[in-house]
Formats: C-alpha cells, sequence, structure tokens
C-alpha cells in the first residue's frame, strides 16, 4: 500500500469498468496496478451470474451454472483483452479503456450470448431467450458491482473517520512542549498568512500579514534571515527573519548561466538552502525533465534533471557549482556549512534521455517502476575539494546544526544520522507527508503525517522526540505546504 485510500480508489477504477468492457478476468489480473480489486471484482461477477444463470435456466444444478458463469467470463474477458492488445493498451484503469468501452460491451455480448444458447442443459432454449439472459447478466452483474462498490467504500470511510478521532484523542502529550527550541514555521494553502509560525505557548500557528509574495515552496530560513523566490518575477531575494523585510536582490545572471542557456522555459530554481551560519545559499537550478521509457502508451517522470550552485549571501557571487548532475527534490547543508546534501540517480546517464526517446502521452511516477531500476540517493557535495561523494540512503534531509545530526527518510522508515552518514538511530513512520524537520538541538521532531481519509487534503502535524516516536502531540491542523525549523533568529550570525 502507497498510500491511505489507495484500495478503495483502485477498486473503483477497476470495478466501473469491469463489467462493462470483460477485461478484469484476463489482462488485469496479471497487471500489477489493478490485480488485487480485479480479482475482487472477477469472483463477484462470477458468483452473481452464477446464481442468475441457475434460476433462469432451470433446471440446471448449480456446479454446472457456476461452470457456465466461470467459461462466458473467461472467452468474453479474453476477447475483450485481445482487444485492447491491438490497440496497443499496457494499463488497464478506467482511463486508459473509456474510450472502448462500447465496442468492448459488444464483444462481451456477441461472445456470450452464443455460449448461453449452446450451454448444455436439461432444456435447449431460443436465440431470443439466450440474448435477454446474457443482456440480464451485464445489467444485473454491473448494478451489483457498483452497489459493492458504494458499501466497500462507505465501510471504509466511516472506520477512516473512526480512525482518525481515535489517533488525535492518543496524539496529546503537552509535555512534550517543553522540549520546544528554535523556530518552526510552515508556508500553508489555509486562508491567511501564508508564512505561519508555531507558539508552542499558545499551541497555535500565526503569521505576518504584510509579508512580500513568494513561491510557497523555494524558500528557507536560517537564524536571523531568510533567502526566497519571488512569486512575481522568479528574483531571488535575502530578507530578514521573521519580518521578511528585504534586504537585497541576487541577480538572476549570477545563477541562470548554464550550458543549456537555450531551453529557457526550464531554466528556474527548484529548491534553495541557506547554510547553517546563514553565509552561503545552494540553489537547484533546473535545466531540463528527466524521463524515461515504460510502454507505447506512458513513459516514466522522473522529476527535473538540476545543477547544484552554492552563492555567496552577501556579494551574490558564484562559489561553487557540484561536478554531479541533480535530481530537483532535496538539498541541505551538514551542519558544518561546508558541504551540501543533494539527491542524484546512482545511474548519471538516466539524464541523458531526451524526452522525444519516449512514447505516450501519459507519464507515471517512479512509484510504478521495479525496484532498483531508478536508484538514488543522497550526494554530499565538498565545497573545499570541489568534489562529490555518496554519503546515505534516504531523501528529504533535515538538520540538527547544535545536534550534529541529520534526519532522512527511507522508505516508511526515519533515520538519524550523524555528519558522516552512519546511522544513529532508525524507527518506523509510515504515512509521512512531505520533509519531516528536526529542531536544531534534535530534541524534538515535526512530522506531517497523512489522514487515514482519502479525502483530506490537509495531514496532521505531530511533534515526538527522536528518542520515543511513538509518544506523539498533534499540533493545530493546518494544511502545510513546506516547513522548516531554525534555530531562533537572535543566536545565530548574519553577513
Amino acid at each position: 500500500m502507497k498510500r491511505r485510500g489507495l484500495p478503495v480508489l483502485a477498486f473503483g477504477l477497476v470495478a466501473t469498468t469491469a463489467r462493462a468492457d470483460g477485461v478484469s478476468p484476463i489482462l488485469n489480473l496479471f497487471h500489477s496496478e489493478t490485480w488485487l480489486p480485479a480479482t475482487v471484482v472477477t469472483l463477484a461477477i462470477i458468483l452473481i451470474e452464477s446464481l442468475l444463470l441457475r434460476g433462469w435456466l432451470r433446471p440446471i444444478a448449480y456446479r454446472r451454472a457456476l461452470a457456465g458463469s466461470v467459461l462466458i467470463n473467461v472467452v468474453s474477458s479474453g476477447a475483450g483483452s485481445l482487444l485492447l492488445l491491438l490497440f496497443g493498451r499496457h494499463s488497464y484503469f478506467m482511463w486508459d479503456t473509456l474510450a472502448l468501452v462500447p465496442p468492448l460491451f459488444g464483444i462481451t455480448l456477441a461472445t456470450e450470448i452464443p455460449l448461453i444458447r449452446f450451454f448444455p442443459k436439461p432444456k435447449p432454449i431460443s436465440w431470443k431467450r439466450a440474448a435477454w439472459v446474457g443482456i440480464g447478466l451485464n445489467v444485473v452483474s454491473y448494478a451489483a458491482v457498483f452497489a459493492l462498490e458504494i458499501g466497500w467504500l462507505a465501510a471504509f470511510l466511516f472506520q477512516a473517520d473512526a480512525r482518525d478521532k481515535r489517533d488525535r484523542a492518543a496524539w496529546n502529550q503537552p509535555a512534550l512542549l517543553a522540549h520546544f527550541t528554535g523556530t518552526l514555521c510552515a508556508t500553508t494553502w489555509d486562508a491567511g498568512p501564508r508564512l505561519r509560525f508555531f507558539d508552542p505557548q499558545t499551541q497555535t500557528w500565526s503569521g505576518p500579514t504584510n509579508a512580500p509574495a513568494f513561491d510557497l515552496r523555494k524558500w528557507d530560513a536560517e537564524g536571523s534571515l531568510c533567502a526566497f523566490v519571488d512569486a512575481d518575477d522568479g528574483a531571488l531575494k535575502i530578507a530578514t527573519f521573521p519580518e521578511l523585510s528585504i534586504l537585497r536582490e541576487i541577480p538572476a545572471q549570477t545563477w541562470r548561466a548554464d550550458e543549456t542557456a537555450g531551453n529557457k522555459r526550464r531554466q528556474e530554481i527548484a529548491q534553495l538552502a541557506l547554510s547553517p551560519d546563514a553565509r552561503r545559499l545552494a540553489l537547484l537550478f533546473r535545466t531540463a525533465e528527466v524521463v524515461a521509457p515504460r510502454d507505447e502508451s506512458s513513459f516514466f517522470h522522473l522529476g527535473d534533471q538540476c545543477r547544484l550552485i552554492v552563492l555567496d549571501v552577501e556579494s551574490g557571487r558564484e562559489i561553487a557549482r557540484a561536478p554531479r548532475r541533480a535530481s530537483g527534490t532535496d538539498l541541505a547543508w551538514l551542519p558544518d556549512s561546508r558541504s551540501v546534501l543533494f539527491a542524484s540517480f546512482d545511474d548519471e546517464t538516466l539524464y541523458d534521455v531526451a524526452p522525444t526517446a519516449v512514447r505516450g502521452n501519459r507519464s507515471v511516477s517512479i512509484g510504478y517502476a521495479r525496484d532498483g531500476r531508478f536508484a538514488s540517493r543522497l550526494y554530499a557535495f565538498h565545497l573545499d575539494a570541489g568534489d562529490v561523494s555518496p554519503f546515505a540512503h534516504g531523501h528529504s534531509p533535515s538538520v540538527a546544526s547544535r545536534a550534529q545530526q541529520i534526519l532522512v527518510r527511507d522508505g516508511n522508515h526515519l533515520r538519524l544520522l550523524d555528519p558522516v552518514g552512519r546511522e544513529i538511530r532508525r524507527f518506523p513512520m509510515p504515512f509521512l507527508r512531505g520533509t519531516p524537520a528536526i529542531s536544531p538541538d534534535g530534541a524534538l521532531v515535526f512530522a506531517d503525517l497523512r489522514r487515514h481519509s482519502p479525502f483530506s487534503p490537509a495531514g496532521v502535524p505531530i511533534l515526538f522526540a527522536p528518542t520515543a516516536p511513538d509518544v506523539r502531540h498533534a499540533l493545530p491542523g493546518t494544511l502545510i505546504y513546506r516547513n522548516d525549523w531554525t534555530g531562533s533568529p537572535t543566536n545565530d550570525a548574519a553577513p
């Protein structure tokens, strides 16, 4: 299960088309994305139609009716699957087969009615009656599957809501707030200030109402400084923190120069991060899309190809540029402010695939690929030596500068590492949304967890200690887009 609510959504997609297109028992049963819901739908259809055949073709033994139900579904589904293969379809969700539903439904009736007409039974039936039985089987089974889908969805939503309420009640440990240090801030899509700060005394989120417009994904705070990308013109600006009074703007030409200068549309900042001493600014500069072949109708979208550039905050000049290409997802400094962490594919040639080398018009994420095909990890760019070395497996790094620790996500776990990438502690954290944030002293971790309800856009923000991750305190809910946990504005020197 990759995310909460996926079984219900997948069941709904397959159930909607399984009876109409006759494709469920063959291709969907052997497709990694649909086999589980297709199995449920197939068994339900066979059971329902066997009961209908026994009642409508009396006298007939139930064993013979069950065999007949299996036969007509296998044959009609095989014919529908052949049609899909002729059209070059390799994914069988509703959005891929919707245009073929009418001909597939026709094939279903054209194959099932003759089977019903000539299927061995005590008394022969006419073509007219066989046609009515065939149509009736499809109409009734389709209605039954739809009712099953609605019942399954209603039961799932009821259970999900109850589990969310139980979680909220259990995650009530205000004693954790006594260990709160520094400034926890986040950008949100809720009404009100977009940049908000958490107050542990009142347990509320608040923020400036006159903050400049900035990209909610592209900002970072450290000490008394904040760097952000202007939402209107894409300019890179340095401001005071937390007031966000603009101090200076770094001209675009200092970071926009790149070997792919002809692709102006794709050139922009993907991520940025201030060093713990607030003297250097790391940028992931997007240069191109990264894609990989999948099948005739779709391709893998692997994100963005980026260059890692480091600037001097005071002068705005470029200090260094990493020799290895990066993905546009992760960026963080090590506590010494001399090395930058970034994500990159282990096979760097993946960045060389041109968009024209793939087929289809639908992109899918890396999650649909076989494990290991697009392996990546965190790498460290060492500014003093100018080289890059592997750091650790995982992604979404957050640095506790005073504790000299780095928190990373690795699957359904969080890992606490030392400055050279050695693991200090590992603990499970399923259903995590976005990037967790560890406090500067390493005492607390802020995480945003998905709710059990699949239709809730916001998660549940929580605090917990790395030494006791199961003891949690839920914060007021808000739709968090990006978060950061930095030292107090007065305790870090700024240039």
